[in-house]
């Protein structure tokens, strides 16, 4: 399963939402056969067992996110990175 964001009691809502952003992120920024759909998405941070509703949640959320900052496509089920994520993943060597 992928590397999952880490919560500690130190963290708000916000960091929490952040982190998951980023993993998100990290996630469609990895080669891979693009385009992924969000059940794969949800899949490989959850397993294939359903998971409780805020972590599903939490990463609709997160991929909801990313798509009103400009750094993912929605296009139906589908989610792509943008070029400007895909840049920015160069840029930054992920």
């Amino acid at each position: 399963m992928h590397d999952q964001p880490t919560r500690g009691p130190a963290l708000s809502a916000a960091e929490i939402e952040d982190e998951m952003q980023i993993a998100v992120l990290r996630f469609l920024l990895d080669p891979r056969p693009s385009p992924l759909t969000l059940d794969e998405i949800l899949t490989e941070f959850i397993g294939l067992d359903d998971g409780s509703f805020s972590e599903r949640d939490r990463i609709r959320n997160a991929v909801r996110d990313l798509a009103c900052a400009g750094l993912a496509h929605r296009h139906g089920e589908f989610v792509i990175p943008t070029r400007a994520a895909v840049r920015f993943g160069e840029l930054a060597g992920t």
